[in-house]
């Protein structure tokens, strides 16, 4: 996994899916990741409008490595005046799942109120899980 930069290549990439009402968060938030119950790791949002999420480390904020998960996956962006967060699929081949659900690829859908935990969220064919955490 790759360190958060907030640069012009990336938001370059992801300029299409991203919203117009997009906006840094007031509040700490980050992505706690498990696998078989086991917890890997966290990706932290560092008071970032959004983040980025895929196979490709030149144009994702965080790199995801698997095969089943497109170069520029998906993103999780603020909603500053609704203070919630939304995850947005980009198009990708595998899909993206909320609650073991798959999502509409391009359609924000909403994973947190910013308060406690979201449902599991997955990638691709990947069996890491994903849970936002405000």
């Amino acid at each position: 996994m790759s360190v958060p930069t907030e640069n012009e290549a990336e938001l370059e990439h992801v300029r299409g899916y991203l919203p117009m009402w997009v906006g840094p968060p007031t509040e700490y938030a980050r992505l706690q990741i498990s696998k078989s119950g086991r917890l890997l790791a966290y990706l932290d949002f560092d008071k970032r409008s959004f983040i980025s999420l895929g196979r490709s480390p030149d144009k994702v904020t965080y790199c995801l490595d698997h095969p089943s998960i497109s170069r520029i996956h998906a993103l999780v962006v603020h909603h500053p005046r609704l203070h919630s967060y939304f995850l947005i699929d980009c198009g990708s081949a595998h899909g993206t799942f909320v609650g073991g659900k798959r999502i509409e690829p391009k359609v924000p859908v909403r994973i947190s109120d910013g308060v406690g935990s979201s449902e599991h969220i997955t990638f691709g064919g990947s069996t890491r899980v994903y849970v936002l955490q405000c």
